[in-house]
């Protein structure tokens, strides 16, 4: 585990894709948040809900793409005592490092289950 301080450096330090593929996965991430959130706004009347619903998933892009920048790229030459644990202080009263709600059920991906009826996350979306 890193020292507290520098993880806080880790978090607080920008991290540039370091690979086409992580670059892409950044704009997929940004992409299919923006169709959700107009998806959103086409069906759910202007609310406090709908309001909610927005602003989560202005965080859902950023922990995900939080995640695509804290964590190893597999082309990444940075040795992995960089990453390691990048949640290890993200823990929850039980001690939990996910939080309780906060990670999906073993197995299920979001992007073909994510919905009722499994439609996913956006409709057309492949994982």
């Amino acid at each position: 585990m890193l020292d507290p301080h520098d993880q806080i450096d880790h978090w607080f330090t920008f991290h540039p894709p370091t690979s086409p593929e992580r670059r892409d996965a950044h704009v997929a991430v940004r992409d299919r948040c923006r169709q959700l959130a107009h998806a959103l706004v086409d069906t759910v009347p202007p609310s406090n809900e709908l309001d909610g619903a927005l602003w989560y998933l202005r965080h859902v892009a950023m922990w995900a793409n939080a995640g695509l920048a804290l964590s190893p790229d597999p082309d990444d030459s940075r040795p992995p005592s960089t990453y390691e644990g990048s949640a290890s202080m993200m823990t929850d009263r039980s001690g939990s490092t996910n939080g309780p709600g906060l990670a999906p059920p073993p197995g299920v991906n979001l992007l073909t289950e994510g919905c009722p009826g499994g439609g996913g996350l956006c409709p057309g979306a492949t994982p």
